[in-house]
């Protein structure tokens, strides 16, 4: 819960989803189990990056996505409005949303890994909102 935007209900309804966090031999293979990981097609020198994939956790998924909206929305500056921004100025609102919920579930990855709260580093928080 010392993530932007992840509440009490979101914050255990992640814990029961994910279930040991050792499970996951790192960050990318807990995104792509949440469904927040484009689909990647490849032939050759071909690669293609799809939409996200919809055969995973829904429930996952669809917490990650609320507490990444409601992060954006605080009114404390935070790591996750600012990425929401710089991806909504060039893709749209709904892309911008679920990468900003794919970074938020790499955070949970490593505040769980590490077990320690989340901090956010203030000279670039200061930095990004000046």
């Amino acid at each position: 819960m010392s993530i932007p935007g992840i509440g009490y209900h979101n914050a255990l309804l992640m814990q029961s989803e994910l279930g040991e966090i050792e499970r996951f031999s790192n960050p990318k293979s807990m995104v792509s189990y949440s469904g927040l990981a484009p689909k990647v097609e490849q032939s050759g020198d071909y690669t293609r990056y799809g939409h996200i994939s919809k055969h995973s956790n829904g429930f996952l998924r669809w917490a990650f996505i609320q507490s990444a909206r409601a992060a954006v929305r605080s009114s404390k500056p935070n790591r996750f409005q600012r990425i929401y921004n710089k991806i909504k100025a060039r893709r749209g609102e709904k892309v911008a949303i679920v990468a900003t919920a794919r970074h938020m579930a790499e955070s949970v990855y490593w505040v769980l890994t590490r077990k320690e709260y989340y901090k956010e580093n203030k000279a670039i928080r200061a930095s990004s909102f000046s």
